[in-house]
Order: C-alpha cells, then structure tokens, then sequence
C-alpha cells in the first residue's frame, strides 16, 4: 500500500532559522523556538575521522585538477577565510558532493513512487536501483503507511524527518524505516540514534503547532527497540533491508545531548588568572627606559586592556576609556584587539556543527570585524556541506 502526498506533513512545510534549525511552537504555545536537527544530534557522538580523511583526499584530488587553487593557497597563506572557500573549491572540483547530490535525487523519485505520484522519466543508470526498492519493498511484509514525516521530541528539543512509517501488515506494528542510499558501514552509531527519537517523536503540524503520535496518526503500536535501515547504495542495483536496534539508539541520543552540554559549559571551565607573562613584548634590561610621570589613568587602561578576555569587553573598555588614551595605550589596544581576532577565528575553524556556531554568533558576532564575519559564513557552508 502506498500513501498520499498529502497524509504527512514533511520537513519542508516548517519554517527555520538561519541556521537550518526547524521553528518549533513549545507545546503550551507562544513564540517558536530552533529544535536541533535529529540528524546533527546523531552525529553528536560519531566517530568522524573516516569522513575527515575522505575530506582531505578529496581537496587533495580537487586541488591537483585545479592548479589556479593551489596557486591562491600559496598567496593566502595564513587566511583562514580564504583558505576555507578554496577547499570548499577544492571539494567541489572533485565532484565530492556528486554522491550526496544523487541520493537526495533518488530519495525524491522513491518517494513520488510511494506516494502513488508519477515520477517522470527518471535516469537510465537508476533503472536498477528503482526496481531493486520496489522488489525489495515487495518482500518484507510491511506497507509504507508514511513517506518524509516530520516529527519532533520536545523532551529533548529536537526535530526531524522520518523517511517513512512502515506497517507490518500481520500485526499493524508501526517502525520507522530509513532510506540509505551511501555506505552504512560506520553508521550504526549515528543511524540507530537518529531512528531512536523518531521512534519516540510526535507528528507536528506546522501550520497550528499540535502534535499527535504515531499511533494516532497511522493507527497501530509504535515499536521504539527495533527500526529499520533500507540500504539501497546508489548505482549498484541492489537493496537491503537491515534492522536498527533503537534500544541502544536512545542511550546514544541521551548521551548526545549531555555531551552537547557539555561541550558548550566546558568554555568556562578554564578560567585566566590574569597573571600573564610575554617575554617577547619585555624590553632588555639595559634598554629599560627611564621611569616617567605617567597618568595612572593610563596605567589602570592598559592593565584592563590586557584582561579582556572578548572583543565585547575590549570594545566596551574602548567606548568608555578610549578617549583618554595615550599613545602607547592605543597602539597595545589595536595589538590586543588582534589577538582576540585571532582567537576567535580559531574557535570559529573548530567548530563541526551549526547549533556551536550559533552559540558563537550569539555570544560574538555584534563584534566581530567583516573577516570573521566572513569566516562564520564559510564555516557554516562547509559544515552543512558534510
């Protein structure tokens, strides 16, 4: 059995933020607030050094059939920005995206065949994998009863889209189902969490903010332990069905969300002293100049010049001391302001998920000079790039 176009409301319909993040309405009403996607807590925990190395090799490649980008690396050594944007280049010279860019295609079509839709003419070379979906959708006992359904987790303030909703028809047991057109082969972490909050997420409609369960929206028992994965690898012509034990999933999805609260509480756990020492910056002890009649209005400026931890503070500092400012002070002010720059922008390159960087841009960006601002965009493009 398939389903109509109109029976779910799909991720599409919701309304988001800058980021990407969907525009909830809270359960009692009121303004909506940006749910974390179910996919970026997922990834919470994932083991990501397969994805960096694949990353690395494929700028690699991109760069060794584009001379002009490893031309403009040489001459911007040192721009983080810059930089970010040629291997964004890099990546896309060697077709990276092509995968990604082919399985949102096949998911579209699947799901106008499982909404009883016309596809179209579809692609010659994916003939085989739509008739191995069809076969295999044929055999494992259950109709697809839900195709992209959006569900959220107001437990946990996450949100997401569940490929489809499968029935078993013996027993009108609900599952969610996951359609996977690349490899799976690392993914239990990230897919079994994933499946675990839809599982255990509530159909939402955008338009009035209500929620419904599963169970109440397609009729039957929820099974939360058990999903399943449908693996159809894009191009080979085969398809799987492969079970997802959403048990463990949901202690993964648990410890996701502690870890992400860790990660954004750990920033305070170290804290200055204010006890600095930069032996660059002392002058030789034969060259120490002779003691002055200095302002100690000067003095305090350049020791709070020194404590500033965020170019909030320096700037704050700046608008209400600046004015009395000698020279000495304005010229390790400027100094300062560049190491907090720098700062910044190394925390803005670390950074691998879109919520850290709005954490970032909330906390920083009302001062941030045009390069950061840069810097941010660049990060956010490659981040969803992934």
């Amino acid at each position: 059995m398939t389903v109509s176009a109109g029976e779910a409301l799909t991720g599409s319909d919701v309304a988001r933020d800058r980021w990407g993040r969907p525009l909830i309405t809270p359960p009692g009403g009121g303004k909506p607030i940006a749910y974390t996607r179910v996919t970026t807590l997922a990834k919470t925990l994932e083991d990501q050094s397969a994805l960096t190395s694949w990353k690395q090799r494929m700028t690699l490649e991109g760069a060794s059939l584009r001379p002009d980008i490893v031309t403009s690396a040489a001459a911007h050594r040192g721009d983080k920005a810059q930089l970010n944007k040629l291997c964004e280049q890099a990546m896309e010279a060697a077709q990276a995206g092509a995968k990604a860019t082919i399985g949102t295609a096949l998911h579209k079509i699947l799901e106008k065949i499982d909404n009883g839709e016309d596809p179209g003419p579809t692609p010659q070379q994916h003939d085989a994998d739509i008739r191995a979906y069809r076969e295999l959708m044929a055999r494992t006992g259950f109709r697809i009863v839900g195709c992209e359904v959006f569900l959220v987790l107001d437990d946990l303030q996450v949100a997401g889209t569940a490929d489809r909703v499968l029935q078993r028809v013996s027993d009108g047991m609900l599952y969610i189902g996951d359609l996977k057109t690349g490899s799976i082969e690392y993914g239990g972490l990230s897919i079994s969490c994933q499946l675990a909050c839809y599982s255990n997420g509530l159909v939402y409609d955008p338009a009035t903010g209500q929620r419904q369960t599963l169970a109440e929206r397609f009729g039957g028992k929820v099974n939360e332990d058990l999903g399943y994965v449908i693996h159809l690898p894009s191009g080979e012509g085969r398809a799987e069905l492969v079970e997802a034990d959403l048990a463990q999933g949901w202690q993964v999805a648990f410890g996701s969300v502690s870890a992400r609260a860790w990660r954004k509480d750990s920033r305070k756990w170290l804290q200055s002293t204010g006890l600095k020492v930069d032996a660059k910056a002392m002058p030789q002890a034969e060259t120490l100049p002779i003691p002055s009649e200095q302002p100690q209005t000067d003095f305090r400026l350049m020791r709070s010049l020194e404590l500033a931890e965020s170019l909030k503070a320096l700037n704050e500092l700046w608008r209400n001391f600046g004015a009395e400012a000698d020279t000495e002070c304005k010229a390790y002010a400027k100094t300062r302001h560049g190491e907090l720059c720098q700062a910044l922008a190394d925390q803005i390159a670390a950074v691998r998920h879109d919520d850290e960087l709005v954490e970032l841009w909330q906390e920083h960006g009302a001062w941030m000079p045009p390069d950061l601002v840069d810097l941010v965009k660049a990060q956010h493009t490659l981040i969803n790039a992934l």
